[in-house]
């Protein structure tokens, strides 16, 4: 098959091929989906028979021409020299017949061989025209897309949808309080309750009404209400350690201008400090013997077991019972009594 295919081997081997396949494996080192392997390819394959086919075409186009002052070619009469004359011009005749006729395909046959010994516009730069400005072509579009991959992206361990409100103090840098840098450590029961009022405000109105008359004296409320208008911004988290350093009293110094801020606590305590100003109940309390009442406004509602059990037993159906039972008046005797 030498003779055919112009090899300059004797005998049969698989080197090339394999040579081929290791180029392939070295480039392709990167884990790949089946069918991004196979496009990739079958566009190696393409290419090297684009490089195959441009050696064929410009084996077969170029001519040797005849050596006249040859040795071996003897001339006998005069007869013999003027047919070879003959023939010599004949050639010369058709040449310039094709490339004056067949220009065009001789020059596009120049043009594929060009195009394909200029590998990715190293060897010229192609004249582009300004006017006219050439779409960048879109990557490799496959006809059914892979369903693995979607139904591992669409995993919730591996890719998150949700944005949190406000981040936490570990997450964040440090903030500015006193001319003092401070890290903020676990702010877990603050962003808990944050987003709570957020919620809200978002989805009352009565209660929206109420935060906006409390949040111009009270900067927590302050704080939900920007968080939930607009976003958590750099004077939010620094308004928050500001609220938290005056409620806990656990500074580390690290060095002399940073410090360090550990804000562990019960979601219970910190809600009784920072809702005071809007209690969740009133609860009242008469004397029997002289007539006192005394109010006290909750924050939180700890209801007594009768109720919680019905709850449970019953669902959230005796909920609304269960409030009006803790809200109503309350008669015994104080202390003083």
């Amino acid at each position: 098959m030498s003779q055919y295919y112009n090899t300059y081997f004797i005998t049969a081997t698989s080197a090339p091929v394999e040579s081929y396949f290791s180029d392939l494996k070295r480039e392709l080192t990167k884990a790949l989906t089946p069918d991004r392997f196979v496009a990739s390819h079958i566009k190696s394959i393409e290419g090297f028979m684009k490089i195959c086919r441009s050696n064929q075409i410009q084996n077969m186009n170029t001519i040797t021409p005849p050596s006249i002052g040859s040795p071996k070619q003897k001339v006998e009469k005069n007869d013999d020299c003027k047919l070879n004359t003959n023939v010599l011009t004949c050639i010369d005749d058709v040449v310039s017949d094709s490339y004056t006729y067949g220009s065009s395909s001789a020059l596009s046959e120049s043009d594929d061989n060009a195009q394909y010994e200029n590998w990715k516009n190293l060897a010229y730069k192609p004249f582009h025209d300004d006017t006219k400005k050439t779409k960048t072509k879109r990557w490799i579009k496959y006809k059914e897309s892979c369903q693995d991959i979607k139904r591992l992206l669409n995993k919730s361990g591996l890719r998150s949808t949700t944005q949190p409100l406000i981040i936490n103090g570990n997450l964040c840098k440090p903030v500015k309080i006193n001319k003092n840098k401070v890290i903020i450590y676990n702010t877990c029961p603050f962003d808990a309750l944050l987003a709570c009022v957020v919620v809200g405000y978002i989805e009352f109105n009565q209660y929206r009404e109420c935060v906006n008359e409390v949040a111009k004296s009270y900067s927590f409320f302050n704080v939900c209400k920007e968080v939930a208008n607009y976003r958590a911004t750099d004077s939010i988290y620094e308004e928050r350690g500001k609220i938290l350093w005056e409620i806990f009293q656990q500074k580390n110094v690290i060095v002399d201008n940073i410090q360090s801020l550990h804000t562990e606590c019960n979601v219970t305590y910190l809600s009784e400090k920072l809702l005071k100003i809007m209690p969740s109940v009133s609860e009242k309390h008469v004397c029997d013997s002289c007539n006192v009442t005394k109010s006290f406004n909750n924050v939180l509602v700890i209801l007594e077991m009768e109720d919680r059990n019905n709850i449970k037993t019953h669902g959230f159906k005796k909920l609304q019972d269960a409030m009006k039972n803790y809200s109503n008046t309350k008669f015994d005797t104080c202390r003083t009594c």
